[in-house]
């Protein structure tokens, strides 16, 4: 990852002193430190390309002898592998796409200040990760033949392989590591060698690799000729085409690992076992069967609950919890030893021995006998949390209050809004001059933008703090109902829709929420559809797995940059700039599909189009109160 850099020179193309004092201010409230150099026509600009070393050159459209079009060409004569930004002004927008199309990095509309800190770091990013990948595929080229000599006369595996993990080459020495020949692997999916509990995993690293243009390590299980299974160690670096900078294929080093595997392998656990000890030594620690009866406790039981070490073996733990814990406790510790979590953590009240109830975290970890893999006993360190637990319960009042808040505000608002929106209707039947006209129309709008965001407001609290309505949802229905109801819109004519309803679509959960959720992601689709292109596509499918119902709405519209990806779904968060809306619909929907006990995940690719898919429980269960309990966490 790139290291932001101290101070930026920048190149300022600007005549207008107060224009160029705004902008400077802007990037000043951003912390951006960074030393100017402002110039007003051709020959300073030459001089300061030559002399000043800019990292980015920022540029006015329009100056009294200069315009941004001259800067741009001039700027790229040079071949400076730097960004070139272009300021305008508002309603300028025509003038920005041409600067675009002339080669400028990215335009900032001067009402809009606050965006150009943020396009400064992104460009700069941008043409750092080129030189790097440059560089890093120059050196390759370079090297190719002498890599080529070091893979045929090496004793590790040097492999080639395309985006999908496919064999493109593989070095003599795979034969002694795996009983293969090269031609026998060449062409072959990788995932054909590898052990089905490592498959995934492997897909999973494999994607990694792509996206995150790092170098990777990692080890799995390897299924020999002969069908042995034995461990490989592998370092893989992605490749990148020299001429489209896009990811080509990835160069792997393999070596056998097995004897060390397993050697860490066990040494790990016993480290682990021992480094509960040693690290909470001042926290409890105990041993108990499967039946949770104790056969350990160590004497810091006495400074935690008030019992001797005597007093508690021999006796089962669920004599202590809380009554209203114990049975919670116990199915989770039945679930834990069935299913062989590696360590649950688990807290519960704890009756002391002066006859209060403390609150009790615990971590666990099974003991498992090595030759037969029977599990022997559960030890467990434990902690006082009750400090922590009266914290937790203040804060979730405080949420509540927050929440109660922001609804009443909400809700009273409606009605002033509403009377407002009324005196507005009347003046604009009662005044007709133009200009006035003009002015209610301006006035309309922002009375009913104000009114989405109390309504989304409104939804948000209904969603954090309501109760759920279950009932059986024909899910094909109800979306072929929703996008009935945007037939009206104009973009609707251009639209091709594919709906694939494989599954049975029908589940048992909140028509409410559920209703939110396809109409906020089907309009989304409908306004960013890519009007650049011939044809707009929009595609529902539905697909049941187990216990769970796949709804995926995909689009070729105008897609989102994966710069904006991580916060999509934040509050107020606008991924498009053209956006008109409160940046509150996707937020709603994210906690609308939690609340539901589903997932929501997003694939975009910036002018490819997004592709939303939705996980949903077919039929809601109630949240077990195990969960508030018992936490699993695997190793």
């Amino acid at each position: 990852m790139q290291q932001q850099k101290e101070i930026y020179k920048i190149i300022v193309v600007e005549d207008n002193n107060s224009d160029y004092e705004l902008f400077v201010r802007a990037l000043a409230r951003n912390n951006l430190k960074a030393e100017y150099c402002r110039v007003q026509n051709e020959i300073e600009l030459r001089k300061a390309i030559s002399t000043f070393n800019p990292d980015v050159i920022i540029s006015d459209f329009m100056l009294p002898s200069f315009t941004g079009l001259e800067a741009l060409r001039i700027f790229k004569e040079y071949q400076l592998n730097i960004p070139f930004i272009t300021l305008t002004g508002t309603g300028a927008e025509t003038i920005a796409v041409d600067m675009m199309m002339e080669g400028s990095d990215d335009y900032v509309i001067k009402s809009h200040l606050d965006r150009l800190y943020h396009s400064i770091i992104t460009q700069i990013k941008k043409y750092e990760t080129i030189r790097e990948k440059n560089e890093l595929n120059l050196a390759i080229q370079q090297s190719e033949k002498a890599y080529r000599l070091l893979a045929e006369n090496t004793n590790d595996v040097i492999s080639l392989h395309n985006l999908s993990g496919d064999f493109l080459y593989a070095s003599p020495a795979i034969y002694e590591l795996s009983g293969y020949t090269p031609e026998e692997v060449i062409g072959k999916k990788l995932i054909n060698y590898f052990h089905e509990a490592d498959i995934i995993k492997m897909r999973e690293q494999l994607h990694y690799i792509i996206y995150s243009d790092e170098k990777i390590r990692f080890e799995y299980q390897f299924k020999k000729k002969n069908g042995d299974i034995i461990w490989i160690e592998t370092s893989g670096k992605l490749i990148y085409d020299s001429i489209t900078q896009k990811p080509k294929e990835i160069v792997a080093v393999t070596r056998d690992a097995t004897e060390r595997v397993l050697k860490d392998l066990h040494i790990k656990e016993s480290e682990e076992q021992y480094r509960l000890i040693a690290e909470n030594a001042t926290d409890m620690i105990t041993r108990h069967d499967i039946d949770g009866v104790y056969n350990y406790i160590s004497n810091s039981s006495y400074t935690l609950l008030g019992y001797s070490p005597g007093d508690m073996i021999g006796k089962s733990a669920y004599d202590f919890l809380h009554p209203e814990d114990a049975e919670i406790i116990r199915e989770g510790l039945m679930d834990f030893v069935k299913k062989g979590l590696g360590i649950y953590t688990a807290s519960y009240r704890y009756k002391k021995k002066d006859g209060r109830y403390i609150w009790i975290e615990s971590t666990n970890k099974l003991t498992i006998k090595e030759s037969t893999g029977e599990v022997l006993g559960i030890i467990s360190i434990s902690r006082d949390i009750s400090e922590r637990k009266a914290f937790e319960l203040r804060l979730e009042e405080k949420i509540k209050e927050l929440d109660t808040f922001i609804y009443r505000s909400s809700h009273d608002l409606k009605g002033p809004l509403a009377s407002l929106q009324g005196l507005l209707n009347v003046a604009k039947t009662e005044i007709s001059e133009a200009k006035a006209q003009q002015y209610f129309k301006l006035i309309e709008r922002s009375v009913m933008h104000l009114d989405t965001i109390l309504m989304d407001l409104l939804n948000i609290t209904k969603i954090t703090q309501g109760s759920l309505n279950l009932v059986d949802i024909d899910l094909e229905e109800l979306i072929r109902a929703i996008i009935n109801n945007f037939e009206n819109l104009p973009e609707y004519k251009n639209i091709t829709w594919t709906l694939d309803f494989n599954a049975t679509p029908s589940i048992n959960s909140d028509k409410s929420l559920i209703n939110n959720i396809f109409q906020n992601l089907i309009i989304n689709a409908i306004k960013y559809r890519d009007i650049n292109k011939p044809s707009s596509t929009i595609s529902i499918h539905t697909l049941t797995y187990n216990d769970e119902m796949m709804v995926q709405i995909k689009d070729n519209g105008e897609g989102i940059p994966e710069s904006l990806q991580r916060n999509i779904f934040d509050m107020f968060f606008r991924g498009n700039t053209k956006s008109s809306g409160t940046g509150l619909g996707l937020y709603i929907v994210k906690n609308a599909v939690e609340k539901l006990g589903g997932r929501i995940v997003l694939e975009s690719k910036e002018k490819i189009g997004s592709t939303f898919t939705i996980y949903l429980p077919i039929t809601y269960n109630v949240e077990p109160q195990i969960s508030q309990l018992v936490k699993n966490t695997l190793i």
